[in-house]
C-alpha cells in the first residue's frame, strides 16, 4: 500500500519529538542516575533523532516549498546537515562512552570532532528552526503560532550553542531545559500533526 510521503514525514516529526524528549531523560536523568547506561542511551536515541530529522525536513520542503522556493530549500539543506551532524554525534559519543571511563566522553576530554560544541545539533538547528519560522509566518502555509513557537525554539538553541562554546553550565542547564524538555519536542509534534492534517 501507497503512503503518502506527508503522512510518512509527519509520523516521523512526532516520533522525533518523542525521541527528543527522551533524550532529555536519558541525558539528564538516567545518565546522572544509571551512568554511563544513560549516557549511551542518550547517545544512541540522538543518532536515531538525526535519521528522523532528515525525514521531517523533506516532508516540511514538501509541504512548504511552493510558497517561498528559495527560504525552504536553505532549510532543507540546514536540517539535513543538523541531522547528519547528530547521527554522527550520537554515533561516535556511544562508540567513545564504551572505551573511556568516568561519565560524558566531552568531560573526560575526548571532542566531538564530527559536531564540535553542539554545531550542527544546536546552531544549524536553531538556524532551520529561524528558517521555517520565518516561512510559516510569512506565507501562513502552516499554523502561525508554529512559527512563533520556532522563533522562540531557535533562539534558546542558539543561546544553547554559545553556552557550550563558552562553558556556561547555568546557560546550558536553563536553555537547554526548556529546548529538551518542552519547545522542541512540542514544536516537532505539532508540525508532525500539522504534516499530517494537510
Amino acid at each position: 500500500m501507497k503512503v503518502p510521503y506527508n503522512r510518512f514525514g509527519g509520523v516521523c516529526a512526532i516520533l522525533l519529538g518523542i525521541g527528543s524528549l527522551l533524550y532529555a531523560v536519558f541525558f539528564l536523568v538516567l545518565g546522572k542516575q544509571a551512568g554511563d547506561f544513560g549516557k549511551t542511551g542518550s547517545w544512541i536515541i540522538l543518532a536515531f533523532n538525526g535519521l528522523l530529522a532528515t525525514a521531517a525536513y523533506v516532508a516540511l520542503y514538501e509541504r512548504t516549498g511552493d510558497a517561498d522556493p528559495g527560504f525552504t530549500l536553505w532549510g532543507l539543506f540546514l536540517g539535513f546537515a543538523q541531522g547528519s551532524a547528530m547521527m554522527a554525534n550520537g554515533v561516535y559519543q556511544a562508540v567513545f562512552g564504551r572505551f573511556a571511563t568516568g561519565g560524558d566522553p566531552l568531560a573526560r576530554g575526548v571532542p566531538s570532532w564530527v559536531d564540535p560544541k553542539g554545531l550542527g545539533t544546536f546552531l544549524l538547528f536553531g538556524i532551520a528552526s529561524f528558517v521555517f519560522a520565518r516561512v510559516f509566518i510569512a506565507t501562513g502555509v502552516l499554523p502561525r503560532r508554529l512559527g512563533y513557537l520556532g522563533v522562540f525554539n531557535g533562539v534558546l538553541l542558539v543561546i544553547l550553542f554559545f553556552g557550550n562554546v563558552f562553558d556556561s553550565v547555568p546557560v546550558i542547564l536553563v536553555a537547554g531545559g526548556l529546548t529538551a524538555i518542552f519547545v522542541t519536542p512540542l514544536w516537532w509534534i505539532l508540525i508532525g500533526r500539522a504534516l499530517i492534517s494537510h
